[in-house]
């Protein structure tokens, strides 16, 4: 087998990854270092070691799907799918369980926390977020252009924020609820 060794961050942390391209150990320019350790068939983490010995563990369905984490202090969080193998329920460690609730076509409709208290969600005919609403009824209003570009976001303390984009679907502007305005601009034909 054979390991890489990788530098990021200015050199000052390096990573170590396994034959299957998985990082299983990340160190700090302090030489701390974080472990992590995979399913073998699911190539998916099963327990992140921290620099102070702290485990967290993961534990999956037979698809791959999440089903619970373990934090260091013991406390577990579990996972629930629907018939379409998507999150259902999140159940903390004191059992008091959140609801995701999605329509036909597989978007999340509705989250309903612990306390019972419910957002809604609604879509454009082309799938993007349009409208999120609280529990009290304040509403997010999501704008897109012909292209489904997001070019403004209403709040509903009244306040918006615009997006502006060249001829390619480049942003090239953001303004803010304040007016405060950031250009974007190529450098060149790669980067903003």
């Amino acid at each position: 087998m054979r390991y890489t060794r990788s530098f990021c961050f200015s050199d000052d942390i390096y990573q170590i990854a396994s034959p299957e391209g998985n990082v299983i150990a990340i160190t700090a320019p302090d030489g701390s270092s974080t472990q992590i350790g995979y399913h073998e068939t699911l190539n998916l983490p099963v327990a992140v070691n921290d620099p102070a010995g702290r485990i967290t563990a993961y534990t999956y369905d037979e698809r791959g799907n999440l089903i619970s984490i373990t934090d260091p202090a013991g406390y577990t969080t579990r996972y629930g799918y629907n018939a379409q193998w998507l999150p259902e329920t999140i159940t903390d460690a004191l059992g008091k369980t959140r609801h995701l609730h999605y329509d036909t076509l597989d978007q999340l409709v509705c989250f309903t926390d612990c306390t019972g208290e419910t957002t809604r969600f609604g879509y454009t005919e082309y799938g993007d977020l349009e409208t999120v609403t609280d529990a009290l009824g304040h509403t997010t209003r999501h704008h897109y252009d012909a292209a489904g570009n997001p070019v403004r976001t209403d709040y509903p303390d009244g306040s918006h924020e615009t997006f502006e984009y060249d001829r390619l679907n480049r942003l090239t502007a953001y303004i803010d609820g304040l007016g405060a305005k950031t250009a974007y601009e190529l450098a060149n034909a790669k980067q903003i």
